[in-house]
Parts: structure tokens; C-alpha cells; sequence
């Protein structure tokens, strides 16, 4: 998580290159790994979950690629790459945690480099978005709409985010509450359906 914070330290101006085939960001500082074993309750075949990992299957879902030498202040901003992989917990395709923005002015932009997929969409209030992503496609994400991005194809989905510095990730809302909507493979084909499990409260 970031913390909203207001911090006075300068830094100067700096480069990174962008791997668009790979999805790194170099050089980057930080990175992060999820794991089918960090996403338990995130997945909604729970009974696929348990006995993958009670067979010691624990899949690489996606990873994160940041550099964090800027403060995490008001002011900067953050940007970071991901690649989150193809695969499937039972009929259900990989995807990330997903999350709200604590801060109501934080807004995201995603923008695909690599492969296919689909960003779900969702405001406290109960609206529901879904939008097709892909290489060469900038998705805005105004305030106060959490968002998961989704990978219905079978090649790795590589893409760059960016954020205020001081934006908030609330992961716990979604991992309590969930998505309306699902994506899973029907006839070969992703297709959204209602979540059975999603709570509305």
C-alpha cells in the first residue's frame, strides 16, 4: 500500500527502458511475484485452489516491475509494468488481485503492450464496466472505480500502469467483496458471468 503522505525531498529527472516482449522495467527497484498461494480467495474455484496447492502446485500468476525512488507523495507519480500470465484455475482465467484507491482523486492509466485480456470495472456504488485490453490500448480509470485486469489469451499480457505517488491500494475491499462478474473459458471463448460468490455489502 502507499501512504498519503506529503514528503519535501527533491529528485531529478531519470530514465528507465521499457521490455515490451518481457514486460520488464529496467532498471527497476522493486519487484513483486503473486502466486496462486497469495491469491487464495481471489479465485473463485476454491475447491481447485485447495487441492492445487495440497499437491504443492503454487503457479506464477503475475509479476510487477516498479522503480520507487520517487517519494511517495503528492506531486510524483508512480508507473510500474506487469506481466501477468496465461493459465486458468479450473475454468477461470488468471488475473490480478485488482483494487480500489483509498485517495478519491486517483486515477490509473493502463496501457497494453503485449497480448489480450479484459479490465474489470467497478465504483462502490455498484456499476459495472468491462473493457477489452490489448497491445496498443490506453485504458483510463478515473476515480473511485477499482479495477482487475484479466488474461483470456495464451501468451503472457504485458502492460504498464501509472498513478499519483500518493494513491492508496485497497486490495482488502475486493478480497472481501469480490467482482460482479467473472471471466471463464466457455467453448473455447472467455465469457463473463454473474460471480455467485460476489458480496454486494
Amino acid at each position: 500500500m502507499y501512504a498519503k503522505k506529503k514528503i519535501e525531498k527533491e529528485i531529478e529527472p531519470f530514465w528507465a527502458s521499457l521490455y515490451f516482449e518481457k514486460g520488464i522495467l529496467h532498471p527497476y527497484t522493486h519487484k513483486v511475484e503473486r502466486r496462486l498461494s497469495d491469491m487464495v480467495g481471489i479465485f473463485n474455484d476454491y475447491a481447485t485452489v485447495e487441492s492445487m496447492l495440497d499437491r504443492g502446485e503454487n503457479p506464477l500468476i503475475y509479476e510487477v516491475y516498479e522503480i520507487t525512488i520517487q517519494p511517495l507523495a503528492e506531486g510524483h507519480l508512480s508507473f510500474a509494468t506487469t506481466t501477468l500470465h496465461p493459465g486458468k484455475i479450473g475454468k477461470e482465467y488468471y488475473m490480478t488481485k485488482g483494487h480500489f484507491h483509498a485517495g478519491a482523486e486517483s486515477a490509473e492509466l493502463y496501457v497494453g503492450f503485449r497480448g489480450e485480456g479484459i479490465i474489470l470495472l467497478l465504483t462502490r456504488g455498484g456499476k459495472i464496466m468491462n473493457l477489452s485490453f490489448k497491445a496498443g490500448r490506453a485504458i483510463y480509470v478515473p476515480p473511485n472505480w477499482a479495477h482487475r485486469t484479466v488474461n483470456t489469451s495464451k501468451k503472457d499480457l504485458v502492460f504498464m500502469t501509472a498513478h499519483p505517488s500518493s494513491a492508496v491500494h485497497d486490495y482488502r475491499t475486493i478480497e472481501k467483496k469480490g467482482f460482479p462478474k467473472i471471466v471463464v473459458e466457455q467453448k473455447g471463448r472467455p465469457v463473463l458471468i454473474e460471480n455467485p460468490r460476489y458480496r454486494r455489502r
